[in-house]
């Protein structure tokens, strides 16, 4: 090891995001509020919640908080369009 490269494993925490590695699990981005889900789609966060509940969107319960992937959000979305565009 040089010193130049001891000097910059030295510095870097172990938890420090590495710069050349994309991230890996959920970050915030993949998760939306049923406020952020209702502005995506146009429609009142009532609606939101009762999709969420009847199971029209998939959503997570996180203790008493209630949220949204939005890979599934969006599958969701595609699958009734594509089950309009069927009948």
């Amino acid at each position: 090891m040089t010193a130049v490269t001891a000097r910059i494993s030295l510095n870097r925490s172990p938890h420090a995001p590495d710069p050349l590695r994309p991230p890996r699990g959920l970050t915030r981005a993949d998760l939306m509020t049923a406020t952020e889900v209702a502005e995506l789609l146009g429609v009142p966060v009532s609606t939101v919640r009762e999709w969420g509940r009847n199971g029209k969107l998939p959503r997570i319960k996180l203790g008493r908080h209630v949220r949204f992937l939005r890979a599934r959000v969006e599958a969701a979305i595609l699958a009734a369009g594509e089950a309009d565009s069927a009948t």
